[in-house]
């Protein structure tokens, strides 16, 4: 493996951890009664591999529009179960909610594999 694709593979995975690791830090903070970060990273993860996966394309464009719609069904999957815990439809709760989307869309379209 090449240092750039090392590289690419590397910011990928910390891009993924990142929220799994602000879940973790919040889960073991209160003793593992607040789970609700982790439930959405891991919402949001799963939710932008499913469409990442599902809409691999080698065309410029297209991977694009398949990309946006990954953040975009990650970030509304990640409301879903932030309500589902109890959270309050807050604007502070979509800026976690699209943060944790935009770490995973972004690990899942450096870490892809070419077609």
């Amino acid at each position: 493996m090449n240092h750039a694709k090392a590289a690419l593979v590397g910011l990928s995975t910390l891009l993924g951890a990142t929220p799994i690791a602000f879940g973790m830090i919040r889960a073991t903070a209160t003793r593992g009664r607040d789970l609700r970060y982790l439930a959405v990273a891991i919402a949001t993860l799963v939710a932008a591999t499913v469409v990442m996966e599902s809409g691999r394309a080698s065309i410029h464009f297209r991977r694009a529009l398949v990309t946006l719609t990954a953040f975009v069904v990650a970030t509304l999957l990640g409301g879903v179960v932030a309500r589902l815990f109890g959270v309050r439809m807050a604007p502070v709760m979509w800026m976690v909610v699209a943060s944790f989307a935009l770490c995973a869309t972004a690990s899942r379209l450096l870490g892809g594999r070419p077609k």
